[in-house]
Order: structure tokens, then sequence, then C-alpha cells
């Protein structure tokens, strides 16, 4: 049996060996901490995960002294440590880099410390400053991705100073600072029991969002569907004229309705006897002249003037009123 029957295995890398092969720490770690972003939670997240996938964990977040009681640190020990200390400034903002390099840390878990105690310095007051924000927030002209994000971005800092929100009182904020458009809305979620956390809420707003931008994209603003009033019976009427409909000799103005024709002479306020205003026409009281004209079978002679007559629109709401009625 020859060797090349069973090849020998890789060799094993160090653990420096495999510190060493990670070449642009920026790309594991996408987030670069920065006192202007207030991104520490996010910077630590990521960083605490990528030493733990190597290992190295300890190096941040236990004394150095433990590693050293019972025997001094190692060669492998020191360089690891070295690296990590390493990954820590080249994954930190301009100005904070210059403030550890003027503190200039030893180890690893000194420079973490100092990053730390950086980002908790005034810590009272930075709290008392957010929750107020918090607070006062207004959605405005925001859209609800915005809105929220701002949300949550405020309890993401309120979480790295160790001071931390009730969901009832983030969701009571969230709904006060709703724009009056969502009105409706904040009272239905006000009143559910149990109160929904700041996710529901959020995806409730979402989603009336996206149903007024559907709503608005079909009908114009201001359009309704109520019958044409004002302009819009000027409109029917002029047409009516430009289309060559005539106008009878004693000033009396033509109207059309879908019952038929009657005249209704200009200046006319009243209904025609026999009728009210606000009730479908009968054909009752009509003479036999006037009820041909309403069911559009005239037969005999046409008006004096030769000319149709027409009911103004009004008449489509008129209703007829027995004249020998005394009530």
């Amino acid at each position: 049996m020859t060797n090349s029957e069973h090849p020998s295995p890789p060799p094993t890398l160090t653990l420096v060996e495999k510190l060493y092969a990670v070449h642009n720490i920026n790309s594991l770690i996408p987030e670069k901490l920065d006192l202007a972003e207030s991104n520490y939670s996010t910077w630590s997240y990521f960083f605490k995960g990528h030493c733990s996938n190597f290992g190295v964990l300890k190096h941040i977040e236990e004394p150095v002294t433990e590693a050293s009681t019972s025997t001094p640190p190692t060669d492998e020990w020191i360089t690891a440590d070295s690296i990590v200390k390493s990954w820590i400034f080249l994954t930190l903002s301009s100005t904070l880099r210059k403030r550890l390099i003027k503190a200039n840390p030893k180890t690893a878990k000194a420079a973490w410390d100092a990053i730390e105690t950086i980002f908790q310095d005034n810590k009272r007051t930075r709290t008392i400053s957010l929750k107020g924000e918090l607070r006062v927030i207004q959605m405005g002209d925001q859209t609800a991705d915005e809105y929220f994000s701002k949300i949550e971005a405020i309890l993401t800092l309120l979480t790295d100073l160790g001071s931390d929100m009730s969901d009832d009182d983030v969701v009571t904020y969230a709904i006060n600072g709703l724009s009056d458009k969502y009105g409706s809305l904040a009272q239905i979620i006000a009143h559910k029991d149990p109160f929904p956390d700041l996710a529901t809420v959020r995806s409730m707003v979402e989603t009336k969002e996206l149903r007024l931008r559907s709503r608005s994209s079909v009908l114009p603003i201001g359009t309704t569907l109520s019958a044409p009033q004002g302009d819009a019976c000027h409109f029917l009427h002029d047409s009516s004229r430009s289309s060559g409909t005539p106008r009878n000799s004693n000033n009396s103005t033509t109207h059309r309705t879908t019952q038929g024709t009657l005249p209704m002479h200009a200046g006319s306020q009243s209904a025609p006897p026999g009728f009210e205003f606000g009730q479908q026409p009968t054909q009752q009281a009509f003479s036999p002249q006037q009820q041909a004209l309403l069911s559009g079978t005239v037969q005999g002679s046409t008006p004096e003037n030769g000319q149709a007559t027409l009911l103004p629109q009004a008449f489509n709401t008129m209703t007829l009123r027995d004249p020998t009625d005394a009530n």
C-alpha cells in the first residue's frame, strides 16, 4: 500500500494564522463606529459576532488578568490580542481613532473599555434628552417607514445607554404623533386590548398608507361622485344652446327632463301647479297634450310657435299634487 492511497490530512492552521488571514476587517464588520451616527449597539453586535467566530471573544470580554493568573500569557495569546486590538482601531471613525490613539490602550480589552466609556459619558443627560424627543415626536410629512425608523433609532440609543422604555409608552408616543390622516386608525389602536406592540402598529400604519396611495392614484384630488351642479348645469344648458336648441319667443327657457317636456318660463322659481319638490312626478294631473309630451308620443298639434319646450332639471325631483286637494 502506497502513501498515495492515504493522503495526509491538510495541516491545521493555528489561531494566529487564522487571524492573519483576515485581510479586510471592514468587509466583515460593515459598520464603522462613529459618535455622530450613535451606532455603538450595531457596531458592537457585528464586532462581537466576528470575534466569536474566530474564538477570540474572551479578548474583549474577560479581564486580561484571568489569562495570566497561573501562567504568563503565551506569545500566541499576545499576538492574537494585538490583532484584535488592531481590528478595533480599524473599525472606528477617524475622530474616535484619534481619541483612542491618545488613550494608548495596551490590550484589546483596554481599547474596548475605552470606547464603551466614551459612549457612556453623560449618560443621564443623553437619556433625558432622548426620552423627551420621543414624547413629542411628530410624523408630519414623513412616510410611515421614515417615521417609525426614527422612533426605532431613538430606542436603540436608549438601549445602548441602558435605559429601555416600556412597549406601552413607546406605542402611546408613536400613535400620538401620527398625522391627521391616520386619526381614525390611532383611535382604533388606542382601544385595542391587548395593546399592540410597536411592530404591529407600524404594520397597520404602513397598510393604511398603501391604501391611501392607491386611492389617490385612482381618483384625482377633490373628485366626488355627486351629481353635477352649478357650473356643470350651466355647461349642460349651454351645450343645448350651442347645438341649436331654440328658445321660444315668449322668453321661456327650455329645459330637458328624462320624463318628457313641459314649458318653464324664465325667472320662474316655483314648481308648476300640482307639483312639490323632492319626489318623482306622475302623470295623473296633466292635460292629454302634456301627458303625450311626457310619454314622447305627441299626436295632433304642436305648440303655437312650433318649437319644442323642455322641463327644467329640477322637474326630475317634483311630485304631482292634486290641485283640488285642500291640504
